[in-house]
């Protein structure tokens, strides 16, 4: 039951063992009735380093679909039979889980321990997955930790929200422009909004999330798409929650 792995550069690891696999491949999937697995996050600083690791039984999830808070079974969100689990520890994407649903109910069998964003690629554009919950703690940014047989709740939501704000130039003075907004995480169509007179700005109807905001002069380029750029072109981070109007000035950069 012993391992070594020699000549490890330092940096921060993620440690996976699960046994026994199905057929002989080495990345096979744990299989079996006694299928074990375990993922531990390991540092590595320069000096050797003993990582003892206990294999435990996949994990069992058991999980329901709410709207709005109403668990009842009458929404308007469509795609809701397609829910993903992805692997942020990146060593399970050879053989994702399938997910088993059955109306606001979902099951996921024989998922190895470690960190999982959950998502839902196939919702309509009415509806969003706003949270994540693992028992009675909120997962942040959809990520939840799996070590043990866990009941997950998908909060979808169809409210909508708004946000607006003023831009200013260097000088504190109305600017003139346009203000480009994109969803922080995912694929969505980024927006854009004139600026009036006074340099104000709004996007309504918007569902919860996470979103990109930044001030431009113009578009004469494609910079303000990568979300590396985004920094340099003074970007601001906005969570909206259902329903809400948030207020979010912005200071125009590029000239």
């Amino acid at each position: 039951g012993a391992f070594v792995m020699p000549h490890v550069p330092p940096g921060e690891y993620q440690i996976t063992a699960w046994a026994p696999i199905a057929g002989r491949e080495s990345d096979g999937p744990p299989a079996g009735d006694n299928a074990r697995a375990v993922a531990r996050s390991v540092s590595v600083t320069g000096a050797d380093l003993r990582v003892d690791l206990e294999l435990r039984p996949l994990v069992g999830v058991r999980g329901r679909l709410t709207w709005d808070g109403d668990p009842g079974s009458s929404h308007a969100c469509s795609g809701t039979e397609q829910i993903e689990f992805r692997s942020e520890d990146g060593w399970m994407d050879v053989w994702p889980p399938a997910v088993a649903v059955n109306g606001d109910r979902f099951t996921v069998d024989g998922l190895p321990a470690g960190r999982y964003r959950v998502e839902m690629p196939g919702l309509g554009r009415s509806c969003r997955l706003a949270s994540v919950r693992v028992g009675d703690q909120a997962a942040p940014a959809s990520v939840a930790l799996l070590d043990g047989s866990a009941a997950l709740t998908l909060v979808l939501t169809t409210a909508t929200a708004e946000i607006s704000g003023a831009v200013t130039t260097e000088e504190a003075k109305p600017a003139i422009g346009l203000v480009v907004l994109s969803l922080a995480e995912g694929e969505g169509v980024a927006q854009v909004a004139q600026l009036d007179a006074e340099g104000r700005y709004r996007f309504s109807e918007l569902l919860a999330g996470v979103y990109r905001l930044m001030a431009l002069d113009l578009l004469d380029s494609t910079d303000y798409l990568d979300a590396f750029e985004a920094p340099n072109l003074g970007a601001k981070l906005v969570v909206v929650e259902p329903g809400r109007k948030v207020t979010s000035d912005l200071r125009l950069i590029r000239k």
